[in-house]
């Protein structure tokens, strides 16, 4: 579990880092351009669905404590 909860972080680091990213504008360089805005939704859909994952993992937990 603990290296479990070690991806998840690195994973929600990872996606916060490139949805700020895609936040800056980068005239010179159009590819970083189009990979930082992908990298910007892949994070949005990552976050969304560690997010319902843990909901649901603390309410199945929760389930079997009661």
């Amino acid at each position: 579990m603990n290296g479990n909860k070690r991806n998840m972080l690195l994973s929600f680091f990872i996606s916060t880092f490139f949805i700020f990213l895609s936040l800056f504008s980068f005239s010179g360089n159009e590819y970083v351009y189009v990979i930082s805005k992908i990298g910007a939704v892949a994070g949005v859909v990552n976050i969304v669905i560690m997010s319902v994952f843990l909901y649901f993992q603390s309410k199945k937990l929760r389930h079997l404590l009661n």
